[in-house]
């Protein structure tokens, strides 16, 4: 598993800044840890709007597709957590 999130956001370009989005995603559904996996999808999304703003013109549908299913995630997870307390 990788480390928890740090607080930067760096990325040499957009495959890279895109891949490291992908990552947390991943190892925000290995995790057993709600919280935890909130983490890892809110600092994808951190990587995935840098990616945007830094390369707007860089596979624009797969970028927003990718944020839009992230949130969703999050909104999803949020609602469990919300509702577990």
């Amino acid at each position: 598993m990788m480390n928890p999130p740090s607080s930067k956001i760096e990325f040499d370009n957009p495959e890279d800044g895109y891949f490291q989005a992908y990552l947390l995603i991943q190892e925000s559904e290995a995790t057993k840890n709600q919280q935890e996996s909130i983490s890892y999808l809110e600092k994808s999304l951190e990587y995935l709007r840098a990616v945007k703003s830094s390369y707007p013109d860089w596979k624009t549908p797969m970028v927003d597709g990718r944020i839009q299913n992230t949130k969703n995630k999050l909104d999803f997870l949020s609602m469990n957590e919300l509702n577990s307390k």
